[in-house]
């Protein structure tokens, strides 16, 4: 497939709608993903009347675990009023998991990844691959006028101020810490502030951080580019620099840090070379590689 046929193709893939609610206002904590999938994995259903008193949370709570299971990519629904464990979920959570507790950093890189790229909550896609590209300084108020922007140009449903402020607010507690809490334990436990994609600012402002992003390794990067663009045997740096739900983007790199990981690819795969012609750099595969492979690689 030639790369503008590859580009007209994958450009008329989009959402058929927007998401901003169902987390039920709660960001997602460490612990719910793996909660989750065990209670799945036992053959338990979310609609089951003791699903509370197994989950050992309250309803709300139930049905946000349920959100972010599929926001993550750890189930799928296609409909039906059940959830199935994708290849993922099991790869990450199941009876050999590769890190079931989240204990490695690259875990929350890989879950941020398919956060953003599984496009199920729209608030992840919509900011890190439209609106945090136009600035690096973010108050609430201006995510909320970018979001309705984007909404508004594509013609979709507008949902209502409350709903959009509460996503808002989840998706802030998922990487930020809060300045204050009531409860000391809430100011650690949303799932992704570990990864420092923001810095605080005055007025409650949060400002993007690119970065080289040192904590990811080679083998995660390799994998999202296997991913991404689909085992393709000759891409662009360009893409994986700026690409929708490219590695660039999502992991919200600058140019040197995604250099500097092709380069550790390209130490580690002979198979991998990083080439320039005409000015165009490209990576290129000389034979097909393994998405999963290459993870696994990592965490042996």
């Amino acid at each position: 497939m030639s790369y503008l046929y590859w580009r007209l193709f994958t450009s008329r893939k989009t959402m058929t709608k927007y998401i901003f609610s169902g987390h039920e206002t709660f960001y997602c904590r460490h612990y719910w993903l793996k909660k989750g999938f065990d209670f799945l994995n036992n053959n338990n259903n979310f609609n089951d009347n003791d699903a509370v008193t197994k989950l050992g949370v309250g309803k709300n709570m139930v049905t946000s675990i349920r959100f972010w299971l599929r926001a993550f990519n750890i189930t799928q629904n296609e409909g039906k009023n059940y959830e199935d464990i994708t290849d993922f979920g099991n790869f990450l959570f199941g009876d050999k998991g590769i890190d079931p507790y989240l204990e490695d950093i690259n875990s929350l890189w890989l879950l941020h990844y398919h956060l953003v790229k599984k496009e199920f909550s729209s608030i992840y896609t919509l900011f890190f691959n439209n609106i945090k590209n136009g600035d690096r300084e973010f108050s609430d108020s201006k995510i909320k006028s970018q979001l309705i922007y984007r909404i508004e140009k594509e013609s979709k449903e507008l949902p209502s101020e409350k709903t959009l402020a509460n996503d808002i607010k989840v998706f802030r507690a998922n990487y930020v810490q809060p300045r204050k809490s009531i409860n000391i334990e809430d100011d650690f436990i949303g799932l992704l502030q570990e990864l420092h994609l923001f810095e605080k600012h005055e007025n409650n402002k949060i400002v993007v951080q690119n970065a080289e992003r040192e904590s990811i390794s080679a083998e995660l990067f390799m994998y999202t580019i296997l991913d991404r663009f689909n085992s393709r045997n000759s891409i662009a740096v360009e893409e994986i620099l700026t690409e929708k739900n490219s590695p660039g983007i999502i992991f919200c790199m600058n140019e040197n840090g995604v250099l500097k990981k092709l380069n550790e690819i390209v130490e580690k795969y002979p198979e991998v070379r990083l080439t320039e012609d005409a000015g165009i750099r490209e990576l290129q595969l000389t034979k097909t590689m393994n998405k999963i492979k290459t993870l696994e690689n990592y965490y042996a």
